[in-house]
């Protein structure tokens, strides 16, 4: 399901760029942190180097710590208490998150209603604002699950593209069964690209540890199946 959704964001994005933009605004432009991508004529050029650059440090130190802690979801969590993010497990309120619209484990900044609901279930106050975290129902704490969270949240660290939060809003309406990408303007879409290679490489990288271990059959079968809506 979620290869086929990334097939078509390529065949929507092209179709898009060469219906609606290219006629009308060739020489446009679009520059996250780490790329940048310049439009002329009927080409798209995207100038990614320093983001390839960083996605290689993520991958070599996710790698590091992971032996380091020998898949333990306990001591990878231990490595994300002691950069000062606090960890959450839930046990009386399953349905907590997806109330929220929020997955298990790793959530980025929070504010409004969301926000409130969230600090006020976890530490029972209320704040209209809430830091990185991480939140994790009881039966979600497989070791290879964390460890697809844990890549998410070290390629945000780590400066990668993707999470701000109006990439995040877009793509988890891009998640939502049904939503038409035709309606996002060309920026939103490269955004959108750079959301889905952010999930995708976390994804890939938990499913190529499952792969190479015993036990991980399980959660290996529910991230091919479902991608990022494991």
């Amino acid at each position: 399901m979620f290869g086929k959704k990334i097939s078509e964001l390529y065949i929507e994005f092209r179709e898009r760029m060469l219906a609606k933009k290219l006629s009308r605004e060739l020489g446009t432009s679009f520059q996250n942190s780490t790329s940048k991508t310049v439009l002329s004529g009927t080409e798209t050029l995207t100038l990614s180097a320093q983001t390839d650059k960083k996605r290689e440090e993520v991958l070599n130190n996710v790698t590091d710590i992971m032996i380091a802690a020998k898949n333990n979801p306990d001591k990878m969590l231990d490595y994300v208490k002691s950069a000062g993010v606090k960890v959450y497990v839930i046990k009386n309120n399953s349905k907590l998150l997806k109330n929220i619209g929020e997955e298990d484990g790793f959530i980025l900044p929070l504010s409004g209603v969301k926000a409130a609901m969230l600090s006020f279930a976890l530490e029972k106050k209320v704040s209209f604002k809430t830091p990185v975290m991480f939140v994790f129902r009881e039966e979600m704490l497989d070791a290879y699950y964390v460890l697809q969270q844990f890549y998410k949240w070290y390629s945000y660290k780590s400066g990668l593209p993707g999470f701000d939060a109006k990439t995040q809003d877009i793509f988890k309406k891009y998640m939502t069964k049904g939503y038409d990408i035709t309606k996002l303007t060309l920026e939103e879409t490269l955004m959108l690209k750079e959301a889905v290679a952010r999930d995708t490489d976390a994804t890939n990288f938990a499913i190529e540890v499952a792969k190479l271990r015993d036990g991980g059959r399980n959660v290996l079968n529910k991230m091919q199946d479902g991608g990022a809506n494991i």
